[in-house]
Order: structure tokens, then C-alpha cells, then sequence
């Protein structure tokens, strides 16, 4: 857990020739991304925490 009680989790699955993202709050939902939207997801998460807020 993060400080300040915050519980949000993002989770990952590698299989051959994909990965797999759900998030912990709704687990039966299951995205795919491509690469292209992959890296900008970790691109815009990383923009995030480096970030003065």
C-alpha cells in the first residue's frame, strides 16, 4: 500500500507473445495493449511520478 492509504494496483501477465494488464479493483476485465499504447501508457506513468505535483 501507498502512503496515504491509496490501494490502487495495476497488474501484469507476460505470456509468448502479448502482455496482459488488469487492474485489481475489476480483475475479470483484461487488456491487451499493443506496444505502441504500452509504451506510452509507462511513458505517461513515469511522466507521473517524476513530476512536482
Amino acid at each position: 500500500m501507498l502512503p496515504g492509504g491509496d490501494t490502487n494496483c495495476l497488474e501484469t501477465a507476460a505470456a509468448p507473445t502479448t502482455l496482459h494488464l488488469r487492474e485489481s479493483d475489476t480483475p475479470a476485465t483484461t487488456l491487451s495493449p499493443t506496444p505502441t499504447a504500452l509504451t506510452a501508457l509507462l511513458a505517461a506513468v513515469k511522466a507521473a511520478t517524476t513530476s512536482p505535483r
